[in-house]
């Protein structure tokens, strides 16, 4: 039994599909998810802060 190998330019472009697919759908909760707490009435750097600790961004740094 042989084995087909796949294309390396072919792997490459499939997976930076697949991860273009992932940053959009990221992209698209974030924003989605800004809208609703600014919609709401909070404070913006309350909402900055909160993206920051459910999107996995260090949150140390001051926000002056």
């Amino acid at each position: 039994m042989t084995y087909q190998r796949v294309h390396p330019i072919a792997l490459g472009v499939g997976l930076g599909f697949i991860e273009g697919l992932a940053i959009f759908f990221a992209t698209f909760e974030q924003k989605n998810f800004i809208t609703e707490r600014l919609i709401a009435g909070e404070d913006v750097d309350d909402v900055i802060i909160a993206v920051n600790q459910n999107f996995g961004v260090n949150t140390d740094a001051n926000l002056n």
